[in-house]
């Protein structure tokens, strides 16, 4: 999967959640290679390792209700995500970051 060909930055998390070893992203106003938004789910495959904020866990969950990326990139071993998880009801916001080591990625386009 090559996630260059799409701009993440400022696309919100609609869920975000593991299932079956596998952890899904579901995402919209994602710009695709012809420059329209979009919207997908992102699947992280047979996961082995989930660090985040450099914290060994074992799932994840959407900290807060709305979200905004602000990086997703695949590197050769891992998939880096950077999160604005925001709280509008309770004036809280958190910067948290996601290293994610699985076999492969999948994006599949909503309609």
């Amino acid at each position: 999967m090559n996630l260059k060909q799409y701009s993440f930055l400022d696309s919100s998390i609609t869920a975000f959640y593991n299932k079956d070893n596998n952890i899904y992203i579901e995402i919209e106003d994602v710009f695709s290679p012809l420059n329209t938004k979009i919207s997908g789910k992102l699947t992280l495959n047979n996961v082995i390792e989930i660090l985040v904020d450099n914290q060994k866990e074992k799932q994840v969950r959407m900290y807060y209700p709305d979200s905004e990326v602000i990086h997703l990139e695949e590197k050769q071993d891992h998939t880096l995500l950077i999160v604005d998880w925001t709280d509008y009801e309770h004036k809280k916001s958190k910067i948290i970051s996601y290293k994610i080591k699985s076999q492969n990625i999948t994006w599949v386009e909503s309609d």
